[in-house]
């Protein structure tokens, strides 16, 4: 199994945020961002696209990565989408590309 690889992390006197891409135990591709509150009473909010192995296979088409399955797939995507604003543009790229996940939050 591939390891996380991290696309943003900031942390402030406030917050924690990070953003990272992995696969699961089920192959299916994770893209993570979570925000943890520092301060006593601070929330914290995990959210998530989640692609199944046959949109995996598209993405990594579209992205010309010969191996779905793999971290040359999770490298692409971290230099095509690293930074804060990274989640948001992911989102917009698969819907352009037409390629199908869940988003959880």
């Amino acid at each position: 199994m591939t390891s996380k690889i991290k696309l943003f992390e900031y942390e402030s006197s406030s917050i924690i945020i990070m953003i990272s891409i992995f696969f699961n135990e089920e192959n299916h591709l994770i893209f993570e961002g979570t925000e943890f509150g520092k301060k006593k009473g601070g929330t914290d909010h995990v959210y998530s696209y989640i692609i199944n192995p046959i949109q995996i296979s598209l993405l990594a088409k579209v992205l010309k990565v010969k191996e779905p399955q793999s971290e040359k797939l999770l490298v692409s995507i971290r230099d095509r989408f690293e930074g804060k604003d990274a989640y948001r543009q992911f989102a917009a790229f698969m819907d352009e590309n037409k390629i199908e996940f869940t988003k959880l939050s």
